[in-house]
């Protein structure tokens, strides 16, 4: 069985320490990571086993967009 190679997210902070694993078919754009301090929120927080500093991680999400479906409208004659 083959197996899946996953992107592997390092500190912002000291950029040695494994913070987490991504999936092998994500995009590494779609993970922010930033140091914690300010009053900034984060998705999840973690510590750099490296460094100790905890590490904030924002997950921005793929929005779709919008389908606009043409209604037809049975009756023709407006009133």
């Amino acid at each position: 069985m083959e197996q899946e190679i996953r992107k592997i997210l390092r500190c912002p902070i000291c950029e040695k320490g494994r913070i987490a694993d991504a999936p092998a078919g994500a995009a590494l754009s779609q993970y922010r990571l930033f140091a914690m301090g300010g009053d900034e929120p984060a998705d999840i927080i973690a510590k750099c086993p490296r460094c100790g500093m905890q590490v904030g991680i924002t997950v921005r999400h793929r929005t779709e967009p919008s389908i606009i479906v043409p209604t037809l409208c049975r009756d023709t004659a407006w009133a």
